[in-house]
């Protein structure tokens, strides 16, 4: 990477044009029952290469989520819990996908595995702040995109506790390099036992097929533009 920082120094260009959004296609997303969340947020990310010399790059970031099956779900488990007369405020890992774009100055892309690392806090970072937590990665595959780009695909596994709630993650990350920027795109859905805290006790409630709810986001994913 030390060249190609050099590179855009002696270019004398250090601020990088704003990035696109990386969005999934629409129809798709509404005949699955996603929607996108907010408005994309756009920020920049600062490199140090010298003491006095920082490198800009374009951020932006944009998030879906899966809310029918979220509605389905959730009433499911105020039916259940109604009947079992107990808390019905239980939390429930809505299946999410956050796709992320960098822009650097001089139309240059970062390797993949640079950008990896540089965005690696963001993939920590989402599943922190979902309460997912035990990441064990597995398999790492390549995804052909509707794009005509080649991505890599990192699987991994996780547990989601909040709340009382407990259940299984199934998760990927996806990165991948067009002509002008890197994309990230994070995604997790929930899978298998959805279970609530009774006393000394667990109380199943629902069953999740993650492994379907995982080839939905796959799908979805592939759409990105």
């Amino acid at each position: 990477m030390g060249a190609m920082l050099s590179a855009i120094v002696v270019s004398g260009c250090l601020e990088a044009p704003e990035a696109s959004a990386a969005l999934l296609d629409n129809d798709q997303l509404t005949i699955h029952g996603w929607l996108q969340v907010g408005d994309p947020e756009v920020s920049q990310i600062e490199h140090n290469i010298t003491k006095n010399t920082v490198l800009t790059m374009s951020l932006i970031k944009v998030k879906y989520q899966d809310e029918e099956i979220s509605s389905v779900v959730g009433g499911g488990i105020q039916n259940v819990t109604s009947r079992l007369h107990i808390d019905s405020k239980q939390a429930f890992p809505t299946p999410t996908i956050i796709t992320y774009r960098i822009t650097m100055p001089g139309g240059k892309k970062l390797p993949l595995e640079t950008f990896s690392s540089l965005m690696s806090p963001s993939v920590e970072r989402t599943n922190r702040d979902n309460n997912i937590s035990s990441l064990r990665w597995g398999n790492t595959t390549e995804l052909q995109l509707d794009n005509g780009n080649n991505a890599n695909a990192f699987f991994y596994k996780g547990n989601f506790s909040g709340n009382g709630s407990y259940v299984g993650i199934l998760g990927m990350v996806v990165t991948y390099n067009d002509e002008n920027s890197s994309t990230m795109i994070i995604g997790f859905v929930p899978d298998g036992k959805f279970a609530v805290q009774l006393g000394d006790s667990r109380k199943e409630l629902l069953f999740i097929d993650g492994r379907k709810e995982l080839e939905e986001m796959t799908d979805l994913i592939q759409t990105v533009e």
